[in-house]
């Protein structure tokens, strides 16, 4: 077709040549395809590249809630979230019952004012919820005093039998006020109906620890909600976190579905149930108590957790399935948990940078427990 045109000919050769050489030029060497390979996560759609991000911790500083911890020894034992009604900021404060202090700005190491009654007081009963249930989130819906709570629920397997066993198995449930946090109902007023995940596996008769709770409940960017929690998983032989989504506007018990290959259809209240365990490149996400916020800077999810060995890790993705290599941000000799994170934005987002609240303790074994914040940067 070029016999006639010699012009058009030796034109497309160049553009051969130029084109092989750009492709050549782009060639990443060996060093950098191992690093690029390594950030890579796999799904049914192909490779999503996961950038690794830095993290930057302040120095720690010592809160002193002793009037808080006058009354609820465990405190704290789950996460602390912030919410307004009128012009005060009131908060969650759990321990083996929960709380709502109020106070006068957006931090919650200055709530002082105590607004409700105790939540989730343990019951010396065989009921499924002896063991106590206690708030780690709440949101607010159409009306500031309309509020979704969501807590953690343990089992101990009829506690006047107990005598200092402290195995549970663990659910999450959800519970509705109307008075801005003062008083709590779940649906119908029963006590079971409140629940909205359960464990894949049935309850055994023998105790063990296990059940699937010590989660973290928020809303995605996308609307929905989204529940990430901790599983046993046989595979690891440890504590995984999984991720289960309710796209209904009030959460209710029936419409939460645990992630199961690549979409969420597992029905989360079967005992019998498939789920998908969280993963990056490197692994399951052992751990508990995760705590989840949106960073607009970088456009990912930043997430906070404890491993039951003590040590607090972060990790991001920006689509709650996909993760990145997570690292131990904060460890050592004393035992850390419960972390929580809350910025100067009034949402459960953040752009510079956020606080991390959480439970330091000199021993896993040790009662005493101190309330620590350092301020964390991710980019």
């Amino acid at each position: 077709m070029f016999k006639n045109n010699p012009l058009q000919f030796l034109t497309l050769i160049i553009m051969i040549y130029l084109s092989a050489c750009t492709k050549k030029s782009y060639l990443p060497d060996k060093k950098s395809s191992e690093e690029q390979a390594s950030s890579l996560s796999t799904d049914k759609y192909g490779p999503i590249k996961t950038k690794k991000n830095k993290y930057k911790l302040s120095n720690k500083q010592l809160l002193n809630w002793s009037n808080i911890k006058s009354h609820n020894q465990y405190f704290p034992d789950g996460g602390i979230t912030r919410f307004k009604v009128g012009s005060k900021w009131r908060f969650t404060m759990s321990g083996s019952t929960s709380y709502i202090y109020e106070g006068e700005n957006i931090w919650p190491e200055n709530a002082s004012i105590k607004i409700s009654e105790a939540f989730g007081q343990q019951q010396y009963n065989c009921n499924p919820d002896n063991g106590g249930k206690w708030l780690n989130n709440i949101e607010q819906l159409d009306d500031e005093n309309n509020l979704v709570g969501f807590y953690h629920v343990e089992d101990h397997w009829c506690k006047e039998q107990e005598a200092d066993d402290n195995r549970y198995w663990a659910s999450i449930g959800v519970v509705y006020s109307n008075d801005g946090g003062k008083t709590f109902k779940s649906l119908g007023g029963s006590r079971n109906e409140g629940y909205i995940i359960k464990s894949s596996k049935p309850k055994p008769s023998s105790k063990t620890f296990g059940g699937a709770g010590n989660g973290h409940v928020f809303k995605g960017q996308d609307g929905n909600w989204y529940a990430i929690y901790s599983e046993y998983e046989a595979n690891a032989n440890n504590y995984v976190l999984h991720i289960a989504r309710s796209t209904n506007y009030f959460a209710s018990p029936g419409t939460w579905k645990k992630y199961y290959k690549g979409s969420f259809t597992t029905n989360a209240l079967h005992t019998n149930g498939l789920k998908t365990a969280l993963k990056n490149g490197h692994g399951f996400l052992l751990g508990a108590n995760p705590f989840v916020q949106w960073n607009h800077k970088i456009k990912k999810y930043v997430m906070v957790y404890h491993k039951w060995g003590g040590t607090i890790r972060c990790a991001t993705s920006p689509d709650l399935i996909h993760w990145g290599s997570d690292r131990e941000i904060i460890g050592g000799h004393a035992y850390y948990e419960y972390p929580s994170l809350m910025s100067s934005e009034e949402n459960n987002t953040i752009t510079d940078y956020t606080r991390l609240y959480y439970s330091r303790k000199a021993s896993e074994k040790s009662i005493h427990r101190n309330f620590e914040v350092q301020t964390l940067s991710v980019w």
